[in-house]
């Protein structure tokens, strides 16, 4: 016995010389889809954990390590930074 497409649906009155059935093609879709998803292309599964650790440390950030020596240092700050008075 063969196998029956589920994406072929009959014909109830087919024209003289065309086939008696026609794919349905969201159902066809549909099929091709569920094979995709369990056959990936070759290689997709390494891309995509590749991507994901490289996602992964881009958004690491580096945490500054602060002393208590550098909290309790006084802070000198530029004298060209700081604002001028206004002479009138």
């Amino acid at each position: 016995m063969f196998a029956v497409d589920p994406a072929v649906r009959p014909v109830l009155c087919p024209m003289p010389g065309e086939v008696p059935f026609r794919y349905d093609p969201v159902k066809k879709y549909e099929l091709y889809k569920k094979a995709w998803t369990a056959n990936p292309p070759p290689g997709e599964k390494k891309r995509l954990s590749l991507r994901w650790k490289v996602r992964e440390f881009m958004l690491r950030k580096d945490v500054s390590r602060i002393k208590a020596s550098d909290l309790a240092r006084r802070r000198v700050s530029n004298p060209s930074w700081s604002p001028r008075p206004y002479h009138d």
